[in-house]
């Protein structure tokens, strides 16, 4: 008795999440008809992302406050200015925000180099690691999302550019070196490289990034979607 009221209860929990399945099909197969039908024109065949800077965060006040930044993507390598802090009252006033299309999300890095002075005599003073952008858009939806990053002071030598993983690569790499050639890590640390590497930022930016998918972009991902909840 108890053995057919296991097998009873295991096939109602089946038919339950088919029929979740099938509701959730249907739901992205409405979807992907909608977007047909809504889809067309050049405003959707192309993705976007807006790129701004809300807030400057300096180390010191002794520190040189950058007002102008050059924001870098590196698929498609195009270049934007910003020349002001976004202004919410006026959130589209010149130079407050800055557009990029066609991004080739898989592989777009974004980076960020800081000046100080007037327009017509900049000064270079920092520039920040390269940023993947794929977190923020491989969902296929519309996402805004506030980084902060950390812009380093190019006054004593080259800008630190290397990420946290690749900064634990090396280390393991060096470390191995270290044993191999008998030679203590201590001594690695010490050297004009590894100082360079522990240079404390110059400032920190607060970045709202904006990305809006292409029709193509939402359609992949539906189908993709839809794909992942037919193989349940």
């Amino acid at each position: 008795m108890s053995s057919s009221s296991d097998e009873k209860s295991a096939m109602e929990e089946s038919r339950l999440e088919v029929m979740e399945c099938e509701k959730e099909i249907q739901s992205i197969k409405s979807s992907l008809k909608s977007l047909t039908s809504s889809s067309g024109g050049a405003e959707t065949s192309n993705n976007s992302l807006q790129v701004s800077v809300h807030k400057i965060n300096a180390r010191g006040e002794d520190s040189t406050t950058p007002g102008t930044f050059k924001v870098n993507l590196s698929s498609p390598i195009e270049e934007r200015t910003i020349t002001q802090l976004f202004d919410p009252l006026d959130p589209t006033a010149e130079g407050g925000i800055v557009t990029f299309e066609q991004l080739e999300t898989s592989n777009a890095l974004l980076t960020i180099e800081a000046f100080s002075g007037a327009d017509d005599a900049l000064v270079k003073v920092g520039t920040s690691a390269a940023h993947d952008l794929l977190p923020l858009c491989q969902d296929g939806e519309k996402s805004s999302s506030t980084v902060e990053i950390a812009i380093v002071s190019e006054s004593s030598g080259e800008p630190v550019l290397e990420s946290k993983e690749s900064d634990e690569w090396e280390d393991a790499v060096d470390e191995e070196k270290a044993e191999d050639e008998g030679v203590a890590k201590e001594s690695d640390a010490e050297s004009p490289s590894k100082e360079a590497k522990l240079q404390l930022p110059l400032c920190t930016l607060s970045v709202q990034l904006e990305y809006t998918p292409s029709a193509n972009d939402k359609r992949d991902s539906l189908y993709e979607k839809l794909n992942e909840v037919s193989k349940r």
